[in-house]
């Protein structure tokens, strides 16, 4: 038998060697192509968690913020002379505090070119829904009695709807069901 022929067994040897090492290096690359594509989706679901969270934190503000304009609306709309006062030093309290909350998830835009001499929160010009919670607190403010209520009561109306939208805007509820979407079509 001669060397070197189909029937050697170093030829077969080699045969089955390089065979193994183009599998292996298949396979190789199979799983370096899976590994990558799980990586990018895990990049892609840890992104929406993120903005999930924050959308989760401006949903629990805004639900908050708006049981507080719908309490000032209430109390406009049918005031109580026994404990008009008292309630509405109450919503002013609750409607500051959230106020400056707010500041926290939405902080106020060009903040590096007006305001400068404020503190840092305060600097640049408010987010919307800050705007139209300032303007509650405004109307509610001004109504030092109750004869007022009534010619007020809209206007807390217009702004409860304009806060609605606002956020409404910040949570993007279309977007979220078209991120979801795609991270589903992403994953198959």
């Amino acid at each position: 038998m001669a060397e070197g022929g189909y029937n050697d067994p170093r030829t077969i040897t080699a045969v089955i060697a390089a065979a193994i090492s183009f599998i292996a290096a298949a396979l190789s690359a199979y799983f370096n192509y899976l590994s990558r594509r799980t990586s990018h989706t895990s990049i892609k679901i840890a992104r929406f968690n993120a903005q999930q969270s924050e959308r989760a934190r401006i949903l629990s503000w805004g639900q908050e913020a708006m049981d507080a304009i719908s309490a000032v609306y209430i109390l406009l709309l049918m005031p109580s002379t026994d404990s008009f006062l008292d309630k509405r030093k109450d919503c002013l309290s609750k409607l500051t505090s959230l106020i400056d909350r707010g500041r926290w998830l939405l902080p106020n835009l060009q903040h590096t070119s007006y305001g400068k001499n404020k503190e840092s929160a305060y600097t640049g010009f408010r987010q919307a829904p800050l705007d139209d919670l300032v303007d509650v607190y405004d109307i509610l403010f001004a109504a030092d009695s109750i004869q007022e209520c009534p010619r007020i009561v809209a206007k807390v109306m217009k702004s409860k709807r304009r806060f609605a939208s606002a956020i409404q805007e910040k949570l993007e509820p279309r977007a979220v069901e078209a991120d979801l979407k795609k991270l589903g079509d992403g994953i198959k």
